[in-house]
């Protein structure tokens, strides 16, 4: 395992996908926070104070896509070139090989997270501080951190099961889409209020309407499973963080490696029957 850990590292350093990632993140975070800290000193101007966290973390669900595209190229050159076979030929195990795939694309996912993160900082001399308490400001970095793990098992397992490359992209893409489109899905339901009322024109004048139960309000055991299904997906987490929703932070970084193990152990057992021929 410590040889292929160090193989794989090697590998990461000599990676131009790797630091296209790396300084694309970096640079997009910085130009983000740059225009964002600009709308947080202006409303605050405006004497609606607002914290840098609704701009900070606007980003967190495109880490996905970023650690999509970079597994499925990194891991994709490892089919291209053959190194799978080669590692198996020379009596390394198929379960050390994925697991070093993946603690490789974990430590890259952590380091695209970093540079997100540090990217953002100069927000604090542009657009003020975070309105967050010291301790729920550190448990979003936990999560977003742990967010970016859980992603990389996900693609890891993805780069590990598919052969071409140019495929496993648009395969990664796909997933992160959907993985979007899912928890967009079920934060809109979770956000639908329990009663329904308003304003209602009738007979050419606006009356006030009556409360009346919202149809598409989760209730009972149905809302009890898609908050914790929002919560376990890291997409779900990621939208939570854009408008400083993420409740229970270091919960929801324990989920997100409870999910990258889970996934983990999927993969392992795909990957031992898939036929590399």
């Amino acid at each position: 395992m410590c040889n292929l850990l160090s193989a794989g590292l090697m590998r990461l350093r000599k990676a131009p996908a790797f630091w296209l990632c790396a300084l694309g993140t970096f640079l997009v975070a910085l130009a983000h926070i740059y225009q964002g800290s600009q709308s947080v000193a202006a409303m605050g101007a405006s004497g609606y104070a607002v914290g840098l966290e609704r701009v900070y973390f606007e980003l967190a669900p495109y880490l996905g896509a970023v650690i999509a595209v970079f597994v499925s190229l990194f891991l994709g050159t490892e089919y291209a070139g053959g190194a799978i076979r080669n590692k198996l030929v020379v009596g390394f195990s198929r379960r050390t090989v994925y697991l070093s795939h993946f603690l490789t694309c974990a430590l890259a996912g952590l380091c695209f997270a970093g540079l997100w993160l540090l990217g953002g900082l100069p927000g604090l001399l542009w657009g003020g501080g975070f309105r967050l308490a010291p301790a729920e400001l550190a448990g979003y970095l936990l999560a977003a951190l742990a967010l970016s793990v859980s992603f990389a098992a996900i693609f890891t397992l993805v780069g590990t099961l598919c052969r071409n490359r140019a495929v496993t992209v648009v395969l990664a893409l796909l997933l992160w889409t959907a993985l979007i489109l899912a928890a967009s899905a079920l934060n809109d339901r979770l956000s639908e209020p329990e009663f329904s009322g308003g304003m209602a024109m009738i007979d050419g004048a606006f009356v006030l309407t009556p409360d009346t139960p919202n149809p598409l309000y989760l209730s009972g055991p149905a809302r009890t499973a898609a908050r914790w299904l929002f919560r376990l997906l890291p997409t779900g987490q990621a939208i939570a963080m854009t408008d400083a929703h993420l409740e229970a932070p270091a919960l929801c970084a324990a989920l997100s490696l409870l999910l990258a193990g889970a996934v983990t152990m999927v993969g392992l057992a795909l990957f031992r029957r898939k036929d590399l021929k």
